[in-house]
């Protein structure tokens, strides 16, 4: 909830998910794909942050990634 994204689509059963980040003085938006995979020794999530417009991204999408991280170890702090 803090990182800001809107959740677009949900899919629990396949563990994915579709997000947008907002429009930015640097950026028209992020299109975020995240996708959760169960494996027999732990999981694995893949992450995709696509700009929306421009051929440059100033970095949003690998910050993107960043708060996404950062956002995800905090909640697990008690």
């Amino acid at each position: 909830n803090t990182s800001k994204f809107k959740v677009v689509q949900f899919d629990e059963e396949t563990g994915s998910i579709f997000a947008a980040s907002s429009v930015t003085w640097f950026s028209w938006g992020e299109n975020i794909y995240i996708n959760i995979e169960e494996l027999d020794n732990g999981i694995i999530m893949k992450f995709c942050s696509v700009s929306i417009f421009g051929v440059y991204t100033w970095g949003k999408n690998e910050e993107n990634y960043h708060k996404l991280i950062n956002n995800f170890e905090e909640s697990l702090i008690i």
